[in-house]
């Protein structure tokens, strides 16, 4: 089946600016040749694209309100939209070919610390990873081999395609994506979560390069468009588990809910600005929740993801689990 190439980029709300959005919109119109668009400021309706309408109303709201914008043809379309709470903006583009000059502009952005997390990939195979739906996956891919099915959480008697078992899923939390594709690109700010250090290490990979302004790119895989061959299957499941990237993902979505039994937290930055994260482990240092712990490690990163210092500390807990299991 013919698919898309999906690029995703995830910059710093403060950079979200008239001029940065206007060349971003005249560079993708290049490529796609827009036919329809919309702004959410100006309608909620497509409309006949209008390059001259469209440049005036980014002029007039970008750095003033929330803007969602969307501008698309038939087969493409490149949308952003702002995550304020987070500070974040995302920036997507499904096109029907990879593109060189698209790369060398998310480069640009997180190189010149913009930018957070970016991302590419086949379009149709994140759809399908991350396709919850029996009856639409069949449609897709005409059965359900492999696939391991639960039960929708709201509607029990609802199957459901469990997608924590596809190595290509994604969690989408603090306004930017956790996930294990073909390319990613890795900026400063996406090091309070996970440290340089532990993504540098990574080598069950194609590529693994240190860019300018500490920004890491990492490849999987060589060619995109072997994403369904079972050993860039096992590279994207363990880059999940060599990097923690599930841990992570699933303690932000917990950290909104108030979980209280974590395996790891994110704490508040300290007072130089340093980012901070705890991990929780037994004796033996296996990660648990924090219920099932002896032992709590600290780890202060600076912005640039550099380890400042480890704190340990033992954790008085009747139910740790200290086996080597």
């Amino acid at each position: 089946m013919k698919s898309n190439v999906l690029y995703k980029l995830s910059i710093k709300q403060e950079y979200y600016t008239t001029e940065y959005m206007l060349m971003w919109v005249e560079e993708i119109a290049k490529i796609i040749e827009p036919n329809e668009m919309l702004i959410s400021t100006f309608s909620n309706n497509f409309m006949k694209y209008n390059a001259e309408i469209l440049m005036e109303e980014i002029e007039s709201v970008v750095e003033k309100a929330e803007i969602d914008l969307y501008i698309k043809t038939k087969e493409e379309h490149f949308s952003t939209y702002v995550k304020e709470e987070d500070g974040r903006v995302i920036f997507g583009l499904d096109t029907k070919e990879e593109n060189p000059h698209i790369e060398r502009m998310i480069e640009d952005t997180m190189c010149k610390g913009q930018g957070v997390f970016a991302f590419k990939c086949s379009t149709m195979d994140n759809f399908l990873e991350n396709l919850d739906s029996i009856s639409w996956y069949c449609h897709f891919e005409g059965n359900l081999k492999g696939k391991k099915i639960t039960h929708h959480r709201n509607r029990p008697k609802e199957e459901i395609i469990d997608i924590e078992y596809n190595a290509g899923h994604s969690h989408v939390e603090a306004g930017i994506w956790f996930g294990s594709y073909h390319c990613m690109w890795f900026g400063r700010d996406f090091y309070q979560y996970i440290s340089k250090q532990k993504l540098q290490a990574f080598s069950n990979c194609h590529e693994n390069v240190e860019l300018e302004n500490d920004v890491i790119r990492i490849v999987l895989f060589k060619n995109m468009w072997d994403f369904g061959n079972p050993v860039n299957r096992n590279r994207q499941w363990d880059f999940r588990r060599s990097v923690g990237i599930d841990e992570v993902a699933h303690s932000l979505h917990g950290r909104k809910k108030k979980v209280t039994d974590p395996v790891l937290e994110i704490l508040p930055k300290d007072e130089k600005g340093n980012n901070v994260t705890r991990f929780y482990f037994t004796s033996h240092g296996k990660n648990v929740r924090k219920s099932q712990a002896s032992v709590e490690r600290t780890y202060t990163h600076s912005p640039k993801g550099k380890l400042l210092h480890v704190e340990h500390r033992k954790i008085n807990n009747e139910d740790a689990k200290d086996d080597m299991d």
